[in-house]
């Protein structure tokens, strides 16, 4: 998913430096934040179309439970998916080249892996390091899986987990929104 994080950063910085489509787009009445909205768009219909491949695989293929509410691991797909473009949109904000972008974004989604549980289960850590793991927006997603997949319970139980994935995502998006506005001409072009 934080995949996504790289191909935002990558189109923002091709499209200014290569292609030049940057600079077009803000001679036209739509505006910066159009193109933006747009990527972010984009990324979360990946993000989404990525996730369902990849759990209907497990499922067909390996046979592989999905709990009792597809529609909870629906909503958490797709908060997964927002909250990882949103993260990508504020990461580019806070660069000014491709190369910036790609260490930045590394130094971002190792240290959320980490620390959100992509590499070990968050339920075998110590309480006070799964309380940290919830500043990571992997924790959020990995929860919201793990009440659904292995504990069997429904949307109301997980609603914490999927309103922290919509807000921790939301966050991101208006920072790196805030960010963007506040980019001059000469950064853009």
């Amino acid at each position: 998913m934080f995949g996504m994080l790289y191909g935002f950063s990558e189109s923002i910085f091709r499209e200014r430096d290569e292609d030049n489509t940057i600079r077009r787009f803000l001679s036209s009445p739509a505006g910066f934040s159009s193109l933006l909205l747009g990527k972010l768009i984009s990324k979360i219909i990946t993000g989404i179309v990525q996730l369902t491949i990849l759990f209907g695989f497990g499922y067909f293929v390996f046979d592989m439970s999905l709990g009792n509410s597809i529609a909870g691991m629906a909503v958490t797909i797709a908060g997964i998916s927002f909250a990882s473009a949103s993260i990508g949109l504020l990461v580019s904000s806070l660069c000014n080249t491709r190369e910036q972008a790609r260490s930045l974004g590394t130094l971002v989604i190792l240290t959320l892996a980490g620390l959100g549980g992509c590499w070990w289960p968050l339920f075998i850590e110590p309480s006070w390091m799964q309380k940290l793991s919830l500043l990571a927006m992997p924790a959020w997603g990995m929860n919201s899986f793990y009440n659904f997949m292995l504990r069997g319970k429904g949307i109301a139980e997980s609603i914490y987990y999927i309103a922290g994935l919509y807000i921790y995502g939301a966050t991101a998006l208006a920072a790196g929104m805030i960010i963007f506005s506040c980019w001059d001409e000469k950064r853009l072009l």
